[in-house]
């Protein structure tokens, strides 16, 4: 192992900055964070998954095979939204080949969370949410809107309410 130095975030920078990457799902505009390096070399990889795990992040781990070059590899991954954000977050100081891609990927979580508190506060059709107004399944804990349910039970289909 390389534990010559503790693991810090301006080493995790440099690390990233070179052999990381910020990889974007479109449909879903999920962001991940991911480092791989070859599998003999993967050893700074451990100390990086367990600086991340001390913290109370979910890092996944995995290996896979390069069939033109026949070289192992290990990746180490990060996907759960508010960890993505922190690690962004403590490493966007230190980024220089990366920092305007961590930047996007930050503006892209901050507008994920603003539709996320959205969703809690109107239903589809924007009907407000309250206690009052919202019924929740006591099987499956699903929300839904005391309004749609009420418009569809007399054979109606539900439409978002006019702009005042």
């Amino acid at each position: 192992m390389y534990q010559e130095k503790p693991m810090s975030w301006e080493y995790i920078a440099g690390f990233f900055d070179a052999d990381g990457s910020i990889q974007f799902h479109s449909k879903s505009s999920h962001v991940y964070i991911v480092i791989s390096q070859k599998e003999s070399e993967a050893a700074v990889l451990d100390e990086i998954k367990e600086f991340w795990q001390a913290q109370g992040m979910y890092v996944m781990e995995s290996n896979s095979i390069n069939k033109e070059t026949n070289c192992y590899w290990t990746r180490i991954s990060v996907g759960e939204r508010k960890h993505v954000r922190k690690i962004l977050n403590k490493l966007q100081p230190y980024l220089r080949n990366k920092a305007c891609t961590a930047k996007k990927a930050l503006k892209i979580l901050d507008e994920k969370d603003i539709k996320q508190k959205q969703r809690e506060m109107f239903c589809k059709y924007g009907h407000k949410r309250t206690p009052e107004t919202t019924y929740i399944n006591k099987k499956t804990g699903k929300k839904s809107c005391l309004t749609c349910r009420q418009i569809r039970g007399r054979g109606l289909q539900p439409v978002a309410p006019p702009i005042q």
